[in-house]
């Protein structure tokens, strides 16, 4: 069940309405002040539960460590606290781990890509979990596969992955309240048919049972590994 944790505006309508009072009492007003500067610098008063993420209010995790509940450099976000410390640290460490082993890898790509594809010039494949309780949806009510993909894709541009000089990038994208998950992946990247079907199919009931941390780096390792040895997934077929 969703709770609502109090927001800076209420807590101040509160103490509006006492100081609008005959205070008789001014070391407990002073105390309620004190009291109120250290919860807003605490920054323990948050959001309500049930707002929704857009693509231009979710944070990057990349400059906004803090508020993704992650570290300096990551490209883990969950800001609604969906992992538990050490499962967020788990993945965290899973990522980087994949990401080191596909930059020495032979990294397939779609025909038409740019040399710095090929050169080993860029950054090297990243791989981005973005986690949400709830998004924003087209109709406010149930969130569907379209308004997942569209999360998806206005990420990508809120992150500047669609200018890259070579777009090899992987976004999965995870929502609590809507029990589904979607990879976005760069155009540049050359991917085995039906993968990520074959990957949600094979961990769905993970997700459904709320096991998100091994799901997660089930679906982490999956993808790096076909990525790795695109040929796994035909013998596979």
């Amino acid at each position: 069940m969703s709770s609502y944790r109090s927001s800076p505006a209420l807590t101040l309508l509160k103490l509006t309405i006492v100081i609008g009072e005959k205070v008789d009492n001014w070391h407990t007003l002073w105390s309620m002040l004190s009291l109120l500067s250290l919860i807003l610098a605490s920054g323990t008063v948050l959001r309500a539960d049930t707002e929704q993420w857009s693509a231009s209010t979710y944070p990057d995790p990349r400059t906004n460590s803090t508020q993704c509940n992650t570290w300096p450099n990551s490209t883990l976000c969950d800001p609604d606290h969906i992992l538990t410390d050490q499962w967020r640290l788990n993945i965290h460490e899973n990522i980087k781990h994949q990401t080191e082993r596909l930059r020495n890898a032979d990294i397939l790509y779609n025909e038409g890509a740019p040399e710095e594809c090929h050169q080993n010039t860029s950054e090297g494949v990243k791989i981005y979990v973005i986690l949400a309780k709830r998004i924003q949806t087209a109709s406010n009510h149930s969130t569907t596969d379209t308004d997942l993909t569209e999360f998806g894709n206005e990420i990508a541009e809120q992150y500047g992955l669609n200018w890259l000089p070579c777009k090899n990038f992987l976004i999965i994208v995870g929502v609590e309240a809507a029990k589904l998950a979607y990879v976005r992946t760069g155009q540049d990247l050359k991917l085995p048919p039906n993968l990520m079907e074959h990957i949600f199919n094979q961990y769905t009931g993970l997700f459904n049972a709320k096991n998100y941390m091994e799901g997660l780096n089930n679906i982490i390792n999956e993808i790096g590994e076909q990525m790795i040895n695109p040929m796994k997934a035909s013998l596979n077929d």
